[in-house]
């Protein structure tokens, strides 16, 4: 019995040296099955799907290890998920410890994570400026690159409105007012007061809360409490991002009656202060 213990101790760490050698999570930059990689996040379009799965926006693979995208990203932060279908609980590059400025035109070194996002208040790569970038991920190195290519570019949408509302974020409830169509064109003028959060919403049944229904038809400012108008000038014209599910909205700062006009086609708000 004596030679039977270490036997048995040798042919278990065989095993685990064989499971190990096989499973490409502890080898991940070799892992042959990432093929798909996605930004996920505010700074981009948004966090949660409309089944509450990842709001995932594909990078273009451009070679066996490296995938790019090169588009606008906000004020804001991302994740990078890495799964065939976007997980919460999949596989992740995240940074290492704690929030992390992307956009420094730096290689920056990754962390994966196999066991999800790590929630609302893990990591996540924090974008600093609205602007054109180039987001460039090598999983054999390990990193990211993202570098400032451009100003941020307006982006209309050619999807079909019917309605469209001014949404006014009271302090527990959306209070909805309807907006006019002339040509591309929805206005609405309105009183507004000093503290007043503002965003809109292209949806046929108006909004009285939050939750329901779920949509994407949100047009948004590039950074949370922009204002609406430009310093002491009693105008503003501003670029909106369209489609994201976070709760950005432009800040009012003076009470006033105003004539806001929004053009889906150009990716343009005007604000006027009457």
């Amino acid at each position: 019995m004596k030679y039977f213990k270490p036997i048995i101790f040798i042919h278990v760490l065989y095993v685990v040296v064989l499971f190990s050698a096989c499973d490409d999570r502890l080898n991940i930059e070799n892992n042959p099955n990432i093929t798909r990689v996605f930004l996920v996040g505010n700074a981009l379009r948004g966090w949660t799907d409309y089944d509450k799965s990842p709001l995932a926006e594909p990078m273009l693979r451009t070679g066996d290890t490296v995938f790019q995208y090169k588009g606008n990203l906000s004020t804001g932060f991302l994740k990078i998920n890495c799964d065939e279908i976007p997980d919460w609980d999949g596989n992740w590059f995240l940074p290492s410890k704690t929030d992390t400025v992307l956009n420094t035109g730096n290689k920056i070194k990754m962390s994966f994570s196999p066991d999800g996002d790590g929630g609302e208040t893990g990591p996540k790569w924090q974008i600093t400026e609205s602007a054109q970038y180039i987001i460039t991920l090598d999983k054999a190195a390990g990193t990211i690159l993202c570098e400032r290519t451009g100003d941020y570019i307006p982006i209309g949408t050619a999807d079909f409105f019917s309605d469209m509302w001014l949404i006014v974020c009271l302090q527990y409830e959306p209070w909805s007012e309807p907006m006019i169509k002339t040509g591309d064109n929805w206005s609405i003028t309105t009183d507004l007061k000093n503290g007043h959060y503002v965003k809109f919403y292209g949806e046929s049944i108006k909004r009285t809360d939050w939750d329901t229904p779920y949509s994407l038809k949100w047009f948004c400012p590039l950074e949370d409490s922009e204002p609406a108008l430009d310093g002491l000038f009693n105008t503003g014209t501003r670029m909106f991002k369209y489609g994201a599910d976070n709760a950005f909205a432009w800040s009012i700062n003076s009470d006033g009656v105003y004539t806001i006009t929004l053009n889906p086609v150009t990716g343009m708000i005007d604000f006027k202060k009457n």
